[in-house]
């Protein structure tokens, strides 16, 4: 909203691109403008990502200037630019920084002028330092090792995250949404999904998501920090907002804003009669298991007695018809097709649709995992990664992480399930392993090299 109000007064344009407007981006951002940053289809490399390969922990302090630095050291974005959609913290940091360069305020004053002040969000605040007091605060909490613990942000950037506020001036905010106090346009603009390169649209728009629930178009944005967790729905057609903010790192907002919304929308459509009860769940067996897409991404599945799991959190799944399953707690969300061809295609309305394969286990011989081990390093990243052999298998660590195992899931293709991530093992013209790809998520295409030493 604070950059799209920037627009409206002239002072930057959607198509500038984002070297003009921080030129300490290194040259592979040189494709990437300003409105792909907003709707995380500018390719660049997520910093909590990189941050956490870098080995810094939870309590790490992110500033802008550490922001600025991990990004300098990146020599690639994730994609081209428009290419795809994949969310990016990083990129509304830097629209943050913008917000103050162009303006000459930071985010909270500026969004007090422009936003809070306009639609009496007095209990709002954007929190440029960690340590700075927030009447009335509450604190996040998470469990550890049995017990509680406080679980706060540390971060000392904003417009990815850092703005503290209450339900009912998120109730404000979500009144301005139906009945536009400020930015009329900067609204639409928000709420309409970007295009792809192809054509075919992202599934979201800048910083508000559109959707469907019960039949009825939702407009949503939810997140998640340390022991923080928000959800904001709003729709339209009924004037209906529900806020949930949470201050539990394993509460789940957004099924809790279903159960609420649940009681002020009837079911009014028979799209798959939200869970056909008598749709036949097939084999579970034969759909248990683990899909890989193209992009190095996984999925997984597990038959738990008579229900389907999806894995990494784990989620009960509930059949709509044969083959194909929704999240029990969200039928009106994305859909698991399961092919006969042992393919997967998972369904959102609105979005690209998402292929993955079949993958199984594959044995790797000794020679083979032998000539995995060893030191490596990266360029864009300053933590080296170990590989060593455990028992039957290969296992990788981070400096100062404990080590995880990795599992082949193709020809020199490693994938360890805890994170997500994928070792893609590159090969010299004798043959030999002369590094990896790492593909981990929101930072994929980092190349590690063997260290000689």
């Amino acid at each position: 909203m604070a950059i799209l109000l920037l627009v409206e007064d002239g002072r930057v344009r959607l198509n500038d691109p984002v070297r003009k407007l921080i030129p300490e981006l290194p040259a592979y951002a040189e494709g990437v403008t300003l409105a792909q940053m907003l709707n995380h289809t500018s390719g660049i490399r997520d910093y909590f990502t990189l941050g956490g390969l870098n080995g810094f922990d939870n309590d790490h302090v992110y500033t802008e200037a550490g922001v600025l630095d991990l990004l300098r050291q990146q020599q690639a974005l994730n994609f081209t630019p428009g290419s795809e959609f994949l969310y990016s913290n990083s990129g509304y940091v830097l629209a943050a920084m913008i917000v103050q360069r162009v303006s000459g305020q930071r985010l909270d004053d500026f969004a007090r002028a422009r936003i809070f002040t306009p639609l009496q969000m007095a209990g709002s605040k954007f929190q440029h330092d960690h340590n700075a007091l927030i009447l009335d605060k509450a604190n996040g909490y998470e469990r550890r090792d049995g017990g509680w613990i406080a679980s706060n942000s540390n971060l000392d950037v904003t417009g990815d995250g850092g703005l503290y506020s209450s339900v009912d001036d998120m109730l404000r905010w979500l009144a301005n949404l139906d009945a536009p106090i400020i930015g009329t346009q900067a609204l639409s603009t928000m709420r309409a999904s970007a295009l792809l390169n192809d054509g075919s649209p992202s599934g979201y728009g800048m910083g508000l998501e559109t959707s469907r629930f019960r039949g009825l178009e939702l407009v949503d944005h939810g997140g998640a920090l340390a022991g923080y967790r928000t959800a904001d729905w709003w729709f339209p057609e009924k004037k209906l907002g529900v806020v949930v903010l949470c201050n539990h790192a394993d509460a789940r907002p957004s099924e809790l804003a279903a159960r609420v919304a649940s009681v002020f929308v009837p079911i009014i459509t028979k799209s798959s009669d939200w869970l056909n009860s008598s749709a036949t769940s097939g084999d579970l067996d034969r759909y248990a298991g683990v899909y890989r897409d193209a992009k190095g991404g996984y999925a997984e599945f597990a038959r738990r007695g008579s229900e389907l799991l999806a894995l990494r959190p784990d989620r009960p799944l509930a059949a709509t018809a044969a083959g194909s399953f929704v999240v029990a707690t969200d039928a009106d969300g994305q859909r698991f097709d399961f092919r006969p061809d042992r393919a997967l295609d998972v369904v959102r309305a609105g979005r690209p649709t998402r292929h993955l394969e079949r993958v199984d286990p594959v044995s790797l011989s000794a020679d083979v995992m032998a000539g995995y081990v060893g030191d490596y390093l990266s360029p864009e990243v300053a933590t080296p990664v170990h590989i060593e052999l455990r028992g039957t298998g290969p296992f990788y660590s981070f400096k100062g992480s404990p080590a995880s195992p990795l599992v082949a899931t193709g020809a020199d293709r490693l994938w360890d399930p805890a994170r997500g991530f994928e070792l893609g093992i590159l090969r010299g013209a004798d043959g030999g392993v002369v590094g990896f790809t790492l593909n981990a998520g929101r930072a994929r295409g980092i190349r590690y090299m063997r260290s000689a030493s």
